[in-house]
């Protein structure tokens, strides 16, 4: 349905709906969950303890897209201004002083003037929002999908706004049809106004519909792998990051591997190599990071293990895999200098205790028996 004002219209492309699903498959150190619970307080304590004990709960928002007569947009994290000069809170996250709503998130509250404003002809299509311009999550789930509803509602830009500051953003605009030659990169110094601004709606949390969009899509590529075999067992190391790094990871490395597992450093490949991997993914396992969001790449019902601590037990992935159609496990390391305040920790896993976890919920086969007689040196491992 399509509503229409003096400066423009709404086309309502998908409605609202509510998702629950079951509480999360923990394991791991989880004696761990309580004596961080008892650092936190107020409402980061009941949030914290949802996302341990409550169920996998989305609110999806309905799906839209907005287009403005002679709107404005400006910015990193983006501000939309109608032509009257109307800022539009639900389209950015940018804030301007003064304004009660801005929060404590401070990259987004824009100090001085805004830049000299630059007009273009035709039709702006919008894409940023918020975390889009520096996380590859947020890029990937928040940004990308929303170039479904430019072509749903029968739109087309001919320029787009977008986050171009990163190699990443460049290949991966590329991979999903865009003409990377009309983008208008965001940046603090933007501030472009254009005869007609389109805007998607922020899509957060992600609707089953955007991650079929960015399978499919990835799918139909030529160089396509999804129906590659065997089948692998992912293991994505954040061993070259400072957050949340298994700090023995070199050590359990090779029990994982003689499971099948293969280690993998994400930062160290394309978007194409990386997509190319996930497709063939049969699990996928690895600490709290950006680079879990290439489980949209992988088919549905791959089986995705979060490794993290209670420092950090936000439930993105677990909504993620459900949206996905994956299953989704979290297990508990040992949570090393943690801190309630930045919710960051680094990580010591308890080898053994994993590998029984892995066992336990048939996300890997256990060792098949020796066989006796002469031939035991046919003695073999099997990963689901």
């Amino acid at each position: 349905m399509e509503k229409n004002c003096a400066s423009g219209s709404v086309a309502d492309l998908e409605p609202a709906r509510e998702v629950v699903g079951p509480p999360r498959t923990m394991g791991g150190a989880i004696e761990e969950i309580e004596p961080v619970l008892a650092q936190a307080s107020g409402a980061k304590h009941d949030t914290f303890r949802n996302y341990f004990y409550g169920p996998v709960q989305r609110n999806l928002a309905g799906a839209s897209l907005t287009s403005l007569k002679q709107a404005r947009v400006a910015s990193r994290g983006v501000a939309v201004m109608t032509n009257d000069n109307c800022h539009l809170l639900d389209f950015g996250m940018i804030r301007f002083p003064g304004m009660s709503d801005h929060g404590t998130i401070p990259q987004y509250l824009h100090q001085g003037y805004l830049p000299r404003l630059r007009k273009v002809s035709g039709t702006l299509g919008v894409i940023s929002f918020g975390w889009s311009s520096n996380n590859y999550f947020h890029f990937l789930t928040e940004a990308i999908p929303k170039l479904r509803l430019f072509a749903k509602a029968g739109v087309t830009y001919d320029k787009l706004y977008a986050p171009m500051s990163r190699p990443y953003h460049r290949e991966m605009l590329a991979l999903f049809g865009v003409d990377t030659k009309k983008v208008i990169p965001e940046s603090y110094y933007a501030h472009v106004q254009a005869d007609m601004v389109c805007v998607p709606n922020d899509q957060h949390p992600v609707r089953e519909e955007e991650t079929q969009f960015l399978f499919e899509t990835a799918a139909s590529l030529p160089w396509s792998k999804v129906k590659q075999e065997p089948r692998k067992l992912v293991y994505v190391s954040r061993g070259r990051m400072k957050l949340r790094n298994c700090l023995n990871e070199d050590e359990f490395m090779p029990k994982l591997e003689r499971l099948g597992f293969e280690r993998h450093f994400l930062e160290t490949m394309s978007v194409r190599e990386q997509i190319e991997l996930f497709q063939q993914a049969d699990v996928i396992m690895g600490p709290h990071g950006a680079g879990l969001a290439n489980m949209v790449f992988a088919p549905p019902g791959t089986k995705v293990i979060e490794l993290g601590t209670p420092y950090r037990p936000y439930d993105c992935f677990a909504e993620l895999a459900a949206a996905c159609g994956h299953s989704f496990f979290w297990h508990a390391a040992k949570p090393i200098d943690g801190n309630i305040v930045t919710e960051e920790s680094n990580l010591w896993v308890d080898i053994d205790n994993l590998v029984d976890f892995l066992h336990e919920h048939e996300i890997v086969g256990r060792p098949t028996a020796a066989p006796s007689g002469p031939d035991k040196t046919k003695r073999r491992q099997i990963a689901a």
